[in-house]
């Protein structure tokens, strides 16, 4: 957010800033912001449909074999404002993952969210037993990088109505 704002009052112009989509702070990759109210509502509307897709890639711990999916409510842990958990009292949550590259303990995971839980891909893994590789919050990786990234997503604009895709090659 400071470097969008940053960025925008260099230039002279006054911006609100209007975040789409969020990342944890130790994620990288792509965020959507949009530049004005109107921008901002029509992509909200979209964020959980079919027109706007959210890809992420995570090196995960273990090896999976197959596609899946995890699909389980998360809430707010107990006595915690940062971290989360699955519970039955929590919100739906529904992710996708597909290995793209199995090593000796590890893999690479092509991850696409139906909801956006804060943390969802974080807890989803950790709870199915693959936290990501360098999650000091979810997993056992405390002094490690967060092998998160946003790689790409996929909106239609308004006014056109035209399909964007935007990606962004993994840092790790």
């Amino acid at each position: 957010a400071n470097a969008v704002m940053g960025y925008y009052n260099k230039k002279g112009e006054n911006f609100v800033f209007r975040a789409v989509t969020r990342l944890d702070r130790e994620t990288s990759g792509l965020c959507v912001i949009a530049k004005n109210a109107f921008t901002h509502g029509f992509l909200i509307k979209q964020l959980h449909s079919d027109d706007f897709l959210r890809e992420y890639t995570a090196l995960v711990h273990g090896v999976i074999e197959e596609a899946g999916f995890v699909e389980a409510p998360i809430r707010r842990r107990e006595q915690s404002i940062i971290l989360r958990c699955v519970a039955p009292d929590g919100d739906y949550a529904y992710t996708l993952y597909t290995p793209i590259e199995k090593r000796a303990d590890t893999t690479l995971l092509r991850l696409k969210l139906k909801t956006g839980r804060t943390h969802q891909i974080r807890v989803h893994m950790s709870h199915i037993g693959h936290a990501v590789v360098g999650d000091g919050l979810y997993g056992i990786d405390k002094n490690e990088r967060l092998c998160l990234h946003s790689s790409r997503v996929k909106l239609k604009l308004p006014f056109t109505n035209e399909t964007v895709e935007l990606s962004s090659d993994i840092p790790f």
